[in-house]
C-alpha cells in the first residue's frame, strides 16, 4: 500500500479501467499573446494576466480590458468557464503552485503572455485534471522542469509529456464530487484559521497599548512610590548628551510638546533627548579603492523586531569613518525609506552577532545610555501609537515616503523610570512569548490542514477515495473518443481552409 502522500507512478499497477496517458492526449495546452498597452480599455474582454492567477483561484485586483473587436480576432485564446490556467513565470511561490480554474464570473476573458492554459472538450475531464494540478506530484514535475535562476519559468513544451493516471469518466465525476465536498469542509476550517493571525496581532497591539498607558505596571508603581521619576533620568541622559554635543559629536533637536496623558513620573521627550541619532555609510563606486573593509547591514537585513543576516555584504571605508558607523550590541536600527508606507520605519535591535559590523545610510542608528533602554523604545515604536507617529512624519505631498535623521530625532517617546522600563519589558516579553506559542499552534494546524488536502488528492489518484464500478466505461474508450473528436476538429478546420482558398 502506498503512503498517504504518494500518487501512483508510471511503473505502478493502475486500478481496473484506468490508463496512464500523456497530458497532450487529453488536453490542449496553449499560451497567451503579448497585447499592447495602448489597446487597453476600461471595459470589454478581461485580460487574464499573470497577476490574476493565484493559488487555486482567479483574482481580479489588477484588471485590464481589451475591446471586443481586438479580443475576438484571437478566438483560440478566448477563455471559457472551467479552463485551467497556470502562471508560467515564477509559478511556484512559498512551495505553492499558481494554478486556477476559471469560474463563470471570470469570463469572458482572454489569455495574456506568460500564462498557460489547459483546455478540454469535456468539462468533467478538465475538473479532474485541475485536482491533479493541485497535487504534490504535479508541483514536483513543475519544479523539476523550471528554467532560469533569477526569474524561474516553465516552458510549455515540457507539459505535453507529463503522464497522468486517467480514471474512467464516471469515476472521474465521482472523484471530483467527493474531493470538492471534502475540500469545501477544508476551506471552512482554513477560513477559521485565517482569522487567527489578525487576532494575534490585535492581541500584541493590546499588550503594547496597555503597557504605554501604564496599565501593565500600575500595581508596580503603587508598590514602588519612591522610584526615581523619568524627569531625573531625562536630565541625567541630557547632561551626558550635551557633554558629547560640546565635543562636536552630537546635536539635539528641540522637543515637540504633546498633550497625551501619561502616568505621573513619566515624561514626554523627543528621541534625540535620550539617544544619539546618527546615519550610516553611502554605498558608491568611489569606495572601491579605500583601505579598510568591513561587513555592513543594509535595509534588507532589518525587519520589524527581527534581523535577517542570511546575506551580509562588505563595504570599504576610511579609517576616520569607523567610529561613527560601527555598530554596538543594543543599538536601535530604524529603516529610513521603503516603497510601502506600512514598512517604513521598521525597527530592530542589533544583536552583536557580527563584530565588527557597520551600517548603511538608509539605516538610522540610535544609541542609548544606558543601552538597556533600547528594548523599551523598540516596543514603543512597534506600538500602534509609535507606528502612527512614524507614518505621519514619513508622509509627504509628493507621495514618496521617507524618514530622515531630523524626523527620527523629533519622534515623541513616553520616557519612564528606568526600573519601570525593565518591568514593562519583562511583562511584554512574557506575554509575547505566550502569543508566539499560540502562533506556532496555528502554524501547526495550518500545516496539518494542507497535509490533509494532499492526502485526499493522493487517495483520489491512487483509486482509493471512491468505489470503482466494473460497469464504468474504461478510460481507454475515453481516450479513443477524444482522439476521434480531435480528428473531426482538424478535418473541419482543414475544410474551412480549403473553402477559403477556392474563394
Amino acid at each position: 500500500m502506498s503512503s498517504d502522500f504518494s500518487i501512483l507512478s508510471d511503473n505502478d499497477d493502475l486500478p481496473m479501467g484506468w490508463e496512464w496517458t500523456n497530458l497532450d492526449r487529453i488536453l490542449s495546452i496553449i499560451s497567451g499573446e503579448a497585447f499592447k498597452k495602448k489597446d487597453y480599455t476600461t471595459s470589454g474582454v478581461k485580460l487574464l494576466q499573470i497577476a490574476n492567477v493565484s493559488f487555486g483561484e482567479i483574482v481580479w485586483e489588477q484588471q485590464n480590458f481589451l475591446p471586443e473587436d481586438i479580443a475576438y480576432q484571437f478566438p483560440e485564446i478566448i477563455l471559457k468557464e472551467n479552463d485551467v490556467v497556470i502562471a508560467l513565470n515564477r509559478p511556484i511561490i512559498g512551495g505553492r503552485l499558481k494554478i486556477a480554474r476559471l469560474k463563470r464570473q471570470d469570463t469572458p476573458s482572454i489569455l495574456y503572455q506568460r500564462v498557460g492554459c489547459f483546455k478540454s472538450i469535456d468539462n468533467d475531464l478538465i475538473k479532474y485534471f485541475f485536482l491533479y494540478g493541485q497535487s504534490h506530484i504535479f508541483l514536483k514535475y513543475i519544479q523539476e522542469n523550471l528554467q532560469g535562476s533569477d526569474q524561474p519559468y516553465i516552458n510549455t513544451s515540457c507539459l505535453p509529456k507529463l503522464t497522468i493516471p486517467l480514471a474512467p469518466l464516471n469515476e472521474q465525476r465521482r472523484i471530483v464530487e467527493k474531493v470538492e465536498a471534502l475540500m469545501a469542509r477544508s476551506r471552512k476550517a482554513k477560513e477559521a484559521l485565517d482569522t487567527i493571525p489578525k487576532l494575534i496581532e490585535q492581541f500584541r497591539q493590546s499588550v503594547l497599548a496597555a503597557a504605554f498607558r501604564g496599565d501593565l505596571t500600575a500595581d508596580w508603581r503603587e508598590q514602588n512610590p519612591n522610584i526615581e521619576p523619568a524627569s531625573v533620568l531625562s536630565e541625567r541622559i541630557r547632561k551626558d548628551l550635551y557633554e558629547k554635543m560640546d565635543q562636536g559629536t552630537l546635536s539635539i533637536d528641540s522637543k515637540e510638546e504633546t498633550d497625551k496623558k501619561i502616568p505621573k513620573k513619566w515624561l514626554w521627550v523627543s528621541l534625540s533627548e535620550i539617544g544619539k541619532v546618527s546615519g550610516g555609510l553611502t554605498k558608491n563606486s568611489t569606495r572601491n579603492v579605500l583601505p579598510l573593509e568591513f561587513p555592513y547591514l543594509r535595509v534588507a537585513n532589518v525587519y520589524s523586531n527581527k534581523l535577517d543576516l542570511s546575506e551580509i555584504k562588505n563595504i570599504k571605508i576610511r579609517s576616520e569613518e569607523l567610529e561613527r558607523v560601527l555598530l554596538r550590541k543594543g543599538d536601535l536600527l530604524i529603516v529610513e525609506g521603503n516603497g510601502s508606507l506600512d514598512q517604513i520605519g521598521r525597527a530592530s535591535i542589533w544583536d552583536g552577532s557580527i563584530d565588527p559590523c557597520l551600517h548603511q545610510n538608509h539605516l538610522i542608528k540610535v544609541r542609548f545610555e544606558p543601552i538597556e533602554m533600547s528594548e523599551y523604545i523598540l516596543f514603543w515604536l512597534l506600538s500602534r501609537e509609535g507606528r502612527s507617529q512614524i507614518m505621519q512624519v514619513a508622509s509627504s505631498t509628493t507621495g514618496l515616503h521617507t524618514l530622515s535623521l531630523g524626523k527620527i530625532s523629533k519622534l515623541q517617546i513616553p520616557l519612564i523610570p528606568l526600573a519601570e522600563q525593565h518591568q514593562i519589558v519583562t511583562i511584554i516579553k512574557e506575554l509575547f512569548d505566550s502569543i508566539d506559542r499560540l502562533f506556532y499552534q496555528y502554524q501547526g494546524a495550518f500545516s496539518q490542514l494542507e497535509n490533509l488536502n494532499q492526502s485526499i488528492l493522493s487517495k483520489a489518484f491512487r483509486g482509493e477515495l471512491v468505489e470503482q464500478d466494473p460497469n464504468d466505461e474504461p478510460a481507454s474508450v475515453l481516450l479513443e473518443r477524444i482522439q476521434k473528436e480531435r480528428e473531426k476538429e482538424k478535418a473541419k478546420v482543414k475544410q474551412i481552409g480549403v473553402k477559403k482558398l477556392k474563394k
